[in-house]
């Protein structure tokens, strides 16, 4: 998609924002944010939150109960304001920060900020998860394991946050917000559609394995509920009768044709569980 360029542009001095509209200013992000260490205490505000790579701030869904946290665990988790920035230090390479709708509480992992300078936050909220920035945090983000990488504090809020005017910024987030509905209203249902190509295909291998491809044939009772009727003419058999199940074992290592893309393949009994077998 392409959109009218302004008539003006300028070097923005970051190499990796290039060139950006000439009125436009550039405010290092302490200069804009106050870190807030409001901490939950004995009344815990709100429900538990986390940040969508996708979705930004959301309410955290538990599938195990047992996982909840306990009243004392969440006494020093950080509170979270609606309209205030939630960062996941450990995420910034997936996006994983937000501004949030909600009012709730956040792991000690957490940073949450307060909005000191008048902005529009939801498009403050786009601009921080944008590519550019994204880019920008995973080459400053440092640590031992891929999985615990971390941008320094310092790194984090001396990044440049890239100011159009008010007037300017609010129009962009709503064009954004216009725009990303539609393209949410599409993915769903394409997801809508895939999830009904999966139910027909599943109905025609169910349809064709129990009936045949003559639809036309006399049918009987094959004996069993969930089988329920058969083509008259096929036999209804117990697995049992047709093969013979029997246990293994693991071949010797010394044996290299077995383990190196030999001519024997085989599987053992772990790789049962598994949806898919490589």
């Amino acid at each position: 998609m392409k959109y009218r360029a302004y008539s003006e542009y300028k070097d923005s001095c970051v190499e990796w924002l290039g060139e950006i509209p000439a009125r436009w200013t550039l405010e290092k992000f302490k200069y804009l944010f106050q870190v807030s260490n409001e901490k939950n205490g004995v009344e815990p505000v709100g429900q538990m939150l986390s940040v969508s790579g996708y979705r930004g701030v959301e309410v955290k869904e538990y599938n195990d109960e047992a996982k909840k946290r306990t009243l004392e665990e969440v006494a020093e988790y950080r509170v979270v304001r609606k309209g205030q920035l939630v960062v996941n230090t450990m995420w910034l390479n997936y996006s994983g920060l937000g501004v949030s709708d909600y009012e709730g509480y956040v792991s000690p992992a957490y940073r949450a900020y307060r909005f000191t300078k008048n902005v529009n936050k939801k498009y403050i909220h786009y601009l921080l998860r944008s590519n550019p920035y994204v880019m920008a945090y995973t080459s400053q983000m440092q640590g031992i394991r891929p999985n615990s990488l971390q941008i320094k504090t310092d790194d984090f809020q001396s990044l440049p946050v890239l100011l159009p005017s008010v007037v300017e910024q609010e129009c962009i987030a709503k064009f954004l917000d216009y725009e990303l509905d539609k393209i949410d209203l599409l993915i769903d249902k394409q997801v809508r559609l895939i999830e009904l190509l999966k139910e027909k295909r599943q109905a025609v291998i169910s349809d064709v394995v129990r009936r045949g491809l003559n639809h036309r044939v006399k049918l009987k009772v094959s004996g069993n509920e969930w089988l329920g009727e058969v083509p008259e003419h096929w036999g209804v058999s117990q697995i049992g009768w047709l093969c013979k199940v029997g246990n293994g074992s693991t071949p010797n290592r010394d044996n290299q044709s077995y383990w190196l893309s030999g001519d024997y393949p085989w599987l053992n009994s772990s790789k049962v569980n598994d949806d898919i077998v490589y």
